[in-house]
Order: structure tokens, then sequence, then C-alpha cells
């Protein structure tokens, strides 16, 4: 039986709370409940596998979920379309070339963003490592373009996380393959990981000290305790050091929230992050809700790491 809508709970963002989210509607519907689901994009990668694509572990279709047949079998709306803006007073998600979308209660799930904007001339020329479909998808052009030509390349990854060290040796181990079953030179490919802090600074000293080793038996220059003050088309260029030139530039520091955010009266933390409360809650607002990176837990502060 199919019951008449009376409320509308809206999901702005396909991320991995808003994936399981559909699913329980699909499993347990709820009687005069719309879903409606807004997307920037349909096929949504799960972070997780990310390195292990990269790598070439996992193929495309592995490691991404469909938004499409999900919110089919959930019964949700699905809108193609990116947030702008929320209109809290009259309860309304205003949307880049759409109507604006009515909702009773509303949850946020976007994620985040490496902060690019603090470094001169990274938004230009850097890679950055979230949101996590960009750069699924820069890595399949690169890879492409590489299988054609193979060339010397020199990575260079700003930012000694656990995501950055991953991803710099998820490239190197797929690419090395790659020339080596050529019988052309994998040391046409060289890496440096330049970081502010010392390596895996979130770790233990344990943890710190076999990465070193792993990075020195992978010949990867390692550049740590050093500051980036700009960034141009070929260099990287570092406070009280000579610039390091690359080929590819990947940044993976500390993650920002989406800049509309600050329009819409919300209250965010210092980073622009969504303020919730132990039950997920945006602060001051019963019908509307944060999870994943772009939210900031009062109750319980975490890392912005899928992990968490």
């Amino acid at each position: 039986m199919k019951y008449p809508a009376v409320k509308d709970l809206v999901l702005i963002g396909g991320g991995h709370a808003h994936v399981h989210t559909l699913r329980s509607f699909g499993m347990k519907p709820v009687p005069g409940l719309r879903v409606t689901l807004i997307a920037k994009d349909i096929d949504t990668p799960y972070s997780g596998m990310l390195p292990g694509f990269i790598a070439g572990h996992y193929t495309h279709d592995q490691c991404h979920i469909d938004l499409q047949p999900l919110s089919r079998f959930a019964g949700a709306r699905l809108i193609h379309a990116e947030a702008l803006n929320i209109d809290i007073a009259n309860q309304r998600v205003m949307c880049r070339n759409r109507p604006d979308i009515r909702y009773d209660v509303l949850s946020i799930d976007i994620g985040s963003t490496p902060d690019l904007a603090s470094v001169p001339g990274a938004a230009q020329y850097a890679i950055p490592l979230k949101p996590v479909d960009g750069l699924a998808r820069r890595w399949q052009t690169f890879l492409h373009d590489f299988t054609l030509a193979p060339r010397k390349t020199h990575f260079v990854t700003v930012g000694g996380g656990a995501a950055g060290v991953e991803i710099a040796l998820a490239i190197q181990y797929h690419l090395r393959n790659l020339l080596t079953a050529r019988n052309l030179d994998p040391d046409m490919l060289t890496f440096t990981i330049i970081t502010r802090a010392g390596i895996l600074a979130g770790h233990n000293g344990g943890v710190q000290r076999k990465m070193r080793e792993v990075l020195d038996a992978r010949r990867v220059q390692l550049i740590e305790n050093t500051t980036v003050e700009r960034v141009d088309d070929t260099r990287v260029h570092c406070v009280g050091r000579d610039a390091v030139p690359y080929d590819q530039l990947i940044w993976g520091t500390d993650a920002r929230a989406a800049g509309w955010l600050s329009q819409t009266g919300l209250a965010l933390d210092q980073h622009g992050f969504i303020k919730i409360d132990a039950c997920l809650r945006a602060l001051g607002h019963d019908t509307i809700f944060a999870a994943g990176d772009v939210a900031s837990n009062i109750d319980h502060p975490r890392p912005k790491a899928g992990v968490f």
C-alpha cells in the first residue's frame, strides 16, 4: 500500500552515511515519508578502497556505488544537482540550476576538501586528495595518458598523514608495475613527500619508524618539519630551503568544509564544519543533521578520516 507523503526528508550528498540511510529505508520504508537525495555526483566512491583502486587492485565498478539503483530501492527521489545554500527559515535547499527543494528534516553528508586556499598557487596547480571522486577521475585521466606515453615523472605529495602517504605508495606501486611489465625503467618515476610536521604525526613512534623504513626501502624522499609557502606550475616553494620541482603535485593537508556553509547560519567550527551534538544534530536545529567529514562532533571530536 502506498501512503501519501506528509513529511520530506532531504539528504544532501551521497556520502557513506546517506548510502546506509537509503539502504535502511529500502529495507524498512516509513509510511508517509518522502526521501529525496541531492547529489552532485551519481557514482560515489568508497574512500576506503581508493588506494587499492589507484594501486590497480580494484576496478572502478568494484569501489563505486551507483546512487541511481540505490535510490530506486529506497523509493527515494534522486536529484542530480549541486547544493549551494540552505534557507533555514523557510526550510529549503537551494541548488544550482534547479528549483528550491523543501524539507521537513535535512541531513548533510558532503565530505571535505584539503585546504588549498591558505597556500598561494595550490588551488591552481595541485590535485587534492578530496573530494575522493575528483581524485579518482584525475587519476584515471593521468593513467590513460601515461599508459599511452610513459615518461619520466616526479610526484610530490604535500601532507604526511596516512591518506597522503598511502596514495603516494599506491601510485608508485601501480606505475612501477606497469613500467616493469613493458621492460621500461621503473626508476623514471621519483617520489617526494613534504610534511609540515613529522611523518604520520598522529600515530605513535613505532608506526612512524616503520613508515620511515618503508619509504626508505621504496626510495621515497621524505622532507619533514617543512612549511610550504607557495606553489607555481613546476615547483613547491618551502620556508628555509630550496624549492622542490614536481611534475604531478598531490595535496593532502588539513581538511576544510565547503565554503557555502558559511552562508547558511548554521553553527560552524573554526574550519567551517557543521557543529553537531552526540545525536548528529546541528547545534540549535532539531531538524537538521550532519554526518561524515562535514560534521564536527562537539561531544566526541574525531579526525577527518574515514576510519572514524
